[in-house]
């Protein structure tokens, strides 16, 4: 207590990721992965909440623009 979530957050390294071309095609390729991991207390956050929480987290990373200094 008090906390009613808390959110780990790995290191930034590099994977191997298979990727999809418009055509369908499968490659490999070198991509930086990050995970994140949210832990929350069930009595007072909905799962369904964490859940939304998370998908907007990767939302706004994944489409990140702005310089970061």
């Amino acid at each position: 207590q008090p906390e009613s979530a808390i959110l780990a957050i790995g290191g930034l390294r590099k994977e191997p990721a298979v990727l999809t071309d418009a055509e369908g095609n499968d490659t490999i390729a070198i991509r930086s992965v990050q995970y994140f991991c949210l832990g929350f207390d069930h009595r007072l956050i909905d799962g369904a909440d964490s859940g939304k929480f998370m998908l907007e987290l990767k939302r706004v990373l994944e489409t990140w623009d702005r310089p970061l200094s």
